[in-house]
């Protein structure tokens, strides 16, 4: 995200892949084109090589392309599956989708997408996953019953602002959840969380690895 004089992909994202000491991107995935999601591309596109720009929009990054038709690519015994299920000018239903899958582990990435492209999801019957981002930060737009049926993440990340002006994630959607035996994490309570793939999925949570005084 950028917002005023702080950017997101300039301040928090360069940084962290600098400390990893990463050069090259291979694979830069801009789900949609909002603000919070593609406004720190620009600076990461400055400051790295990259190899491969994917988005649901056109103009984010010059050379970019769309998701819109699925690729798939393998890289240290992973599969990655990138597509859209929703070719539409709505930003939020086409956002680009992210399925993640190796031995023993399944992910899914779900940027913005709302009931529209949640419903047409159903139709290709994934797996249960380990690990889902909660659609649209958890709003009440998303994370039908239908889809988490479907899905039934052991594990739901929310994306969200502390106190945010959108009140995200909606409480009744939070409840459908740990209605499912899902863990939820949520960003605004937990601070940055990493998630390293093994034979499983390991969890770090930024406010038990740094914690700080101003965290109680």
């Amino acid at each position: 995200m950028a917002s005023g004089s702080f950017d997101t992909g300039e301040q928090i994202v360069t940084p962290f892949l600098r400390r990893e000491n990463i050069k090259t991107i291979d694979h830069l995935v801009i789900s949609h084109g909002d603000n919070d999601h593609a406004g720190g591309a620009s600076a990461v596109a400055r400051n790295f090589n990259i190899k491969r720009v994917i988005t649901s929009r056109l103009g984010i990054v010059p050379g970019s392309e769309l998701c819109h038709s699925e690729s798939r690519w393998e890289t240290d015994d992973l599969t990655f599956r990138l597509f859209s299920v929703a070719d539409t000018t709505d930003g939020n239903n086409s956002s680009c989708l992210l399925h993640v899958s190796g031995v023993g582990v399944d992910v899914l990435l779900t940027g913005d997408i709302e009931v529209a492209s949640e419903t047409q999801l159903l139709a290709l019957a994934l797996p249960h996953m380990d690990l889902v981002s909660a659609p649209h930060h958890g709003s009440a737009s998303s994370s039908t019953p239908a889809f988490l049926n479907m899905v039934r993440p052991g594990l739901a990340i929310v994306s969200a602002g502390y106190k945010n002006r959108f009140h995200h994630p909606d409480p009744f959607v939070m409840t459908r959840y740990r209605q499912r035996n899902s863990r939820v994490l949520n960003t605004a309570d937990h601070g940055s969380v990493s998630v390293y793939f093994t034979d499983r999925l390991i969890v770090t949570l930024a406010r038990e690895t740094h914690p700080r005084l101003w965290y109680k």
